[in-house]
């Protein structure tokens, strides 16, 4: 008996959820470095950032089928305005289109070409991810935000967000709560958290809510691994075998 109080320990131990990551996409130092992915590892486990387009709005953006294609990422360093975004196809605010220099590295929807920043977890069968908080550089005073988490069919499934990231009354940010962090005018930095992100998964999409050449670079993001089924039923059987060890124990000093 005490070697299988012994395992049911063990397992309550490997079973139980881990604690949260930040996964940080920012570089130390240095330019602009562009590729066709960004990995960014925390505990063990690692987040994959790669860039797709579509040509819809934003607002009618549903299903995967509706991207145009995939794109590159870039990676930037600095507080206010570093962290990964998807290499633009034109020319945004005088800055050149593609990546290098000072390209227009973000999460852009400026109405003719889209971008959407997909963020994947590797070796999804260790478990899935549950979103907690994502900053982001880079914001502008009227910058929006929205998060999809992959739907059956390659569906779209949106987290609703109204309003501006830096707005406030009728303006205000809903949906989550937005946290201003540093920065001023087009180089904020500023905190999304989500109490609580319901849903975890395996691929996250992000983008803007509106057509209007919103744009943000996508700094660090915090998350928990949550266990898969098989674990959790691990879990269950551990507490019982402990419980049901315990019972024993208390019959057989009583009888």
């Amino acid at each position: 008996m005490k070697i299988k109080l012994l395992l049911a320990a063990a397992l309550l131990g490997t079973a139980a959820p881990s604690a949260a990551l930040t996964f940080v996409f920012a570089k130390a130092s240095g330019g602009v470095t562009s590729s066709a992915f960004l990995n960014a590892t925390a505990g063990g486990r690692t987040l994959q950032a790669t860039g797709n387009r579509y040509t819809v709005a934003p607002t009618a953006l549903t299903n995967v089928s509706q991207f145009t294609g995939t794109a590159a990422v870039s990676q930037s360093s600095s507080l206010t305005v570093g962290g990964v975004g998807v290499n633009s196809e034109q020319s945004i605010g005088g800055f050149p289109a593609g990546a290098g220099g000072n390209a227009p590295e973000q999460v852009d929807t400026d109405g003719t070409t889209n971008e959407v920043l997909r963020i994947a977890l590797l070796n999804p069968s260790l478990g899935s991810i549950r979103i907690n908080s994502v900053t982001l550089s880079s914001v502008d005073p009227d910058d929006t935000f929205r998060i999809y988490t992959l739907g059956a069919g390659g569906a779209l499934n949106v987290i609703a967000f109204g309003g501006d990231i830096a707005g406030t009354g009728v303006n205000a940010f809903t949906g989550g709560t937005a946290t201003y962090l540093s920065g001023s005018g087009t180089n904020q930095q500023w905190r999304i958290t989500f109490a609580p992100f319901s849903t975890p998964s395996d691929v996250f999409y992000l983008t803007a809510r509106k057509d209007s050449a919103d744009g943000y670079r996508v700094t660090s993001i915090d998350a928990s691994i949550v266990p898969e089924p098989a674990t959790w039923a691990l879990l269950i059987g551990g507490f019982s075998m402990v419980g049901l060890a315990s019972r024993r124990r208390r019959i057989s000093v009583t009888a």
